[in-house]
């Protein structure tokens, strides 16, 4: 998952149910005709999973609210069954009751063998959910912290280059 969902995350003008699909397109068409019904039971799926606010799956995205919009980006890369997913300021822009979702979607991630990989200037978020944190400064690592090791001051000191191995 991107950055800038609006910009590289999502088509923000097409339909949210194309959206959903984009990344696995391979599972709704064959020979270059789209299965609508898979395409339906895929996004029910995941609007229905993921509490995605929408008042159809016509629905342009641009007229969902950010949260909403990122659900959309996360489905669109759940569908594909990754075993490694990388998420770049996943919460950026959501409001605290989408992020509370998206942290309890991770944590299940996580327990059914999925490893995930956050990068986030969030340090409360880093905190928060992280079995181990990589800290950087200048572009290299300077600093693992493992579960509980990590302070909110240890992490900016080593993100400055002040605290290193």
């Amino acid at each position: 998952m991107t950055a800038e969902r609006r910009q590289d995350g999502l088509i923000v003008e097409d339909r949210t149910d194309s959206n959903v699909v984009l990344a696995s397109i391979k599972k709704i068409a064959r020979h270059g005709t789209i299965n609508y019904r898979t395409q339906r039971n895929i996004v029910s799926k995941w609007i229905e999973s993921l509490d995605i606010k929408t008042p159809s799956h016509s629905t342009t995205v641009e007229k969902l609210s950010g949260g909403n919009q990122q659900k959309v980006v996360l489905a669109k890369w759940l569908e594909t069954e990754p075993k490694l997913f990388l998420l770049n300021e996943p919460m950026r822009g959501v409001d605290v009751g989408v992020k509370r979702e998206i942290f309890e979607i991770l944590k299940q991630l996580c327990r059914q063998g999925v490893a995930i990989l956050l990068i986030s200037s969030d340090m409360v978020e880093m905190l928060d959910i992280t079995d181990c944190i990589y800290a950087i400064s200048d572009g290299r690592i300077t600093k693992r912290f493992d579960r509980g090791e990590a302070t909110q001051e240890k992490l900016m000191l080593a993100a400055i280059g002040r605290l290193e191995e």
